[in-house]
């Protein structure tokens, strides 16, 4: 089922990161993935951003629909290093490169997407940086 709101969105995403297999790998990945995603909905991203997936990436967009058909987006990656990829891009990361990434360890994760999130903010919306989204998130 498709979620009606962005913060429905964001709780099938925890769903959808809980429901992975129990290996080591999985254990891992949802290890460093799980917190930036419990974070930003402590902020309050949950309100402004729709949340999804593409395989194991998440995907981050103003969209007020399902569905990527281009648009700008962020997308987490967690990589073989057990770093987090975030980039910002309008097509899938695995077939064209990103327009701006940064591959930072889990803990730094956060004001960067924060950061990757107030650009997305002002390029694909008319409003001004909502000031949940505007204060310094790196604590």
């Amino acid at each position: 089922m498709i979620p009606a709101s962005n913060e429905e969105s964001w709780i099938d995403i925890l769903t959808f990161v809980e429901e992975f297999p129990e290996t080591e790998h999985w254990i891992r990945w949802r290890s460093i993935i799980s917190p930036v995603l419990h974070r930003a909905i402590d902020a309050g991203y949950n309100k402004l951003f729709r949340v999804g997936s593409s395989m194991h990436h998440i995907l981050i967009s103003t969209l007020d629909h399902h569905g990527l058909r281009g648009e700008p987006h962020v997308t987490l990656k967690v990589t073989e290093d057990s770093r987090i990829g975030i980039y910002y891009s309008r097509s899938n990361i695995h077939f064209k490169s990103a327009s701006n990434e940064e591959i930072v360890d889990p803990e730094l994760a956060f004001p960067v997407l924060t950061r990757y999130l107030q650009h997305l903010w002002t390029e694909t919306q008319d409003e001004p940086i909502p000031a949940i989204l505007r204060r310094k998130n790196t604590a």
